[in-house]
C-alpha cells in the first residue's frame, strides 16, 4: 500500500468513525468499522499473516467482535480491545509469539507519531509550510489530549475550557476527537512496520535451549554452578516439606467436609487466603524457572535437583486444586460472583502454566517457548468466555440455588441483561432494601437512597421500565443481541 492510499484510507476511517460512533454505544457499528479495516489488512499485508500467532490475532479479533455484539459484556469489550491491540503488532517480519505481537503493538504506537514527517526533509534556506504543519500535528494532538484530561480533573480549569469552547459554537470537538481516534486506529492496524525490535527478537528466538559457556574475569565472586546446585537442593528440600505440610492440612480440612464458623471466616479463607496461596504458587513457578534458567539444564549431576523441582511443581498443582476447592465451598454457601468465577479462570491458566513449566524443564525448552504457549493458551481460554452473558448467567444460577445465601442488592445492581431473570422471581425480591443493607452479608451496592420504603422488586421494575424506554430510542447502529433479547423478554412480561 503506497503512502497516498494509506493516508486516504486512514482519513476515511476517521470520518467513518464519526458516522458510526457519534452519540452511539458499541454494537453493530463496531463490525461495520472493523470488518473492512481487517479485510484491508489481510489484502495488503499477506506476508505479515503467515504465522499461527497472526492468524490467532485475526480470528480472535473477529470472534471477540462478534462477542461484543452478541453478549455486550465489559469482559467481551475488554478482550476485543486486547485482540485489536494484537492486530497492531503485526510487522513485515512474521511474529510467532502472541506476547511479542502485543509488545510490538506498543512499539508501533511510538512509530506512528513519527509518520507525519518521516522521510521528508525540506530544502535548505527555504520555508516549507507543509513541513511545519507535519511537525505540528503530533504536538497539537498531545496538547489537546492533556487539555481535555486537565479539564476533567480540575473543575475551575474545566470551566475555562467550556467558556472557550462556547466561542466556537459551530465546532463540535467530540466529532473532532472521533475523527482523530478513527484515523489513528486505522493507521495502527494498517501500517506494517518495516523494522521492529520485537519482530527481530522473535525471528532469532527458538523453543529449544542451547548451552552457552560463560567466561568471567572474576569467577571467585560468583556462586558457580556446583554451589548453586547444592544451594538449590537445600532450598527445595525445605520447600517441599513445607508445601507438603500445607497440602495435608488443606486436604484434611477442606476437601471432604468444611463447616465455617461464620461468614467472616469463609470470607477470609477465600479472599485473603486464596490470594496469598495464588501468590505462593506463582512465586514457586518463578523459583523453579530461576534454577533452570540457563546452563543448569545441561549440568550432568542435576538429576536430584530436577526431581525435587518436579515434586515441588506437582505439589503446587495440588495446591491449585485446594484453592479451587475452597472457592467451591464459598460458591456452595454464597453463590456466584464475578471474582469467584475469575478465580476459577485464573486457576485454570495457572495449572496450565505449571504443566508447561514441567515440560520446559524436562525437555530443555526456552523462556520464549513458555511465553508463547502460555499466551496462546490464555487467549484461547478467554475467547469462548466472551460469548457468555455473565450477569444473566450469575443471576440465573443464584436464583436457582436459593438454599445458599443470595445477595439481593448485588443481583439488583447487575446490568440490563439480567433484568428478565430477576423479574421472573418478583416474590423473592419483594422485600425492603433496608433489610439487606442491615444484614451482615450486605454487598453495599445501592442505586436508590430511600431504602426504608422501596423494595427490591420496585427498584428492579423502575430499572426495567427505564431500560425498555431507552432501548426503543436506540439507533440501529448501537444494536446488540444481549439488549435485544432482554428488551423482548421484558416486553413479553408487560414492561
Amino acid at each position: 500500500m503506497n503512502r497516498f492510499i494509506f493516508a486516504a484510507c486512514c482519513l476515511a476511517f476517521g470520518f467513518l468513525n464519526v458516522l458510526l460512533f457519534y452519540r452511539q454505544s458499541w454494537g453493530i457499528n463496531l463490525a461495520i468499522f472493523e470488518v473492512p479495516l481487517l479485510l484491508l489488512l489481510i489484502i495488503f499485508n499477506k506476508k505479515a499473516l503467515n504465522t499461527q500467532a497472526a492468524k490467532l490475532a485475526i480470528i480472535g479479533c473477529f470472534c471477540s467482535m462478534a462477542a461484543v455484539v452478541v453478549a455486550h459484556t465489559p469482559f467481551a469489550i475488554a478482550l476485543h480491545c486486547c485482540f485489536f491491540i494484537l492486530m497492531g503488532g503485526l510487522a513485515l517480519q512474521p511474529i510467532k509469539n502472541p506476547a511479542y505481537l502485543f509488545f510490538g503493538a506498543i512499539e508501533k504506537i511510538g512509530t506512528l507519531f513519527t509518520l507525519p514527517f518521516k522521510n521528508y526533509v525540506p530544502e535548505k534556506k527555504a520555508f516549507k509550510p507543509t513541513y511545519v504543519l507535519r511537525l505540528s500535528v503530533v504536538p497539537l494532538l498531545v496538547i489537546l489530549l492533556f487539555v481535555s484530561l486537565y479539564a476533567l480533573a480540575v473543575p475551575r480549569f474545566g470551566k475555562w475550557v467550556t467558556n472557550f469552547i462556547a466561542f466556537f459554537p459551530n465546532i463540535n470537538f467530540a466529532q473532532f476527537w472521533l475523527i482523530a481516534a478513527g484515523t489513528f486506529l486505522a493507521a495502527f492496524v494498517l501500517y506494517v512496520s518495516q523494522q521492529s525490535y520485537f519482530a527481530n527478537k522473535d525471528g532469532l528466538a527458538t523453543d529449544t535451549l542451547t548451552r552457552k559457556r560463560k567466561k568471567t574475569l572474576l569467577p571467585r565472586w560468583g556462586m558457580g554452578l556446583k554451589k548453586e546446585h547444592l544451594s538449590a537442593i537445600i532450598m527445595l528440600v525445605g520447600l517441599n516439606v513445607l508445601i507438603a505440610t500445607i497440602n495435608i492440612l488443606d486436604i484434611s480440612t477442606y476437601w471432604f467436609s468444611y463447616s465455617p464458623q461464620s461468614y467472616e471466616d469463609m470470607k477470609f479463607l477465600v479472599h485473603e487466603g486464596t490470594y496469598l496461596l495464588i501468590v505462593c504458587i506463582l512465586l514457586s513457578v518463578t523459583i523453579a524457572l530461576y534454577f533452570f534458567r540457563g546452563n543448569m539444564n545441561f549440568y550432568s549431576k542435576n538429576r536430584l535437583l530436577r526431581q525435587l523441582v518436579m515434586v515441588w511443581l506437582a505439589q503446587n498443582a495440588l495446591m491449585v486444586f485446594s484453592v479451587a476447592w475452597r472457592n467451591y465451598w464459598y460458591i456452595a454457601d454464597y453463590n456466584l460472583a464475578y471474582k469467584r468465577i475469575g478465580v476459577l479462570i485464573f486457576l485454570t491458566a495457572t495449572l496450565f502454566g505449571i504443566v508447561s513449566t514441567i515440560i520446559k524443564i524436562n525437555r530443555k525448552k526456552s523462556m520464549y517457548y513458555l511465553l508463547r504457549v502460555n499466551s496462546t493458551f490464555i487467549l484461547l481460554l478467554l475467547l469462548p468466555l466472551a460469548f457468555v452473558r455473565w450477569d444473566a448467567f450469575i443471576a440465573r444460577y443464584n436464583l436457582k440455588h436459593q438454599n445458599a445465601y443470595v445477595h439481593k442488592n448485588f443481583l439488583a445492581n447487575m446490568n440490563d441483561a439480567a433484568l428478565p431473570e430477576l423479574l421472573a422471581h418478583k416474590d423473592f425480591f419483594d422485600k425492603p432494601m433496608r433489610d439487606e443493607f442491615e444484614s451482615e452479608y450486605s454487598y453495599l451496592h445501592s442505586f436508590y437512597a430511600d431504602t426504608d420504603t422501596v423494595t427490591f422488586t420496585q427498584a428492579i421494575e423502575i430499572k426495567a421500565d427505564d431500560f425498555v424506554e431507552e432501548f426503543e430510542k436506540q439507533h440501529w447502529l448501537s444494536f446488540n443481541l444481549a439488549d435485544y433479547r432482554a428488551a423482548q423478554q421484558l416486553k413479553q412480561m408487560g414492561y
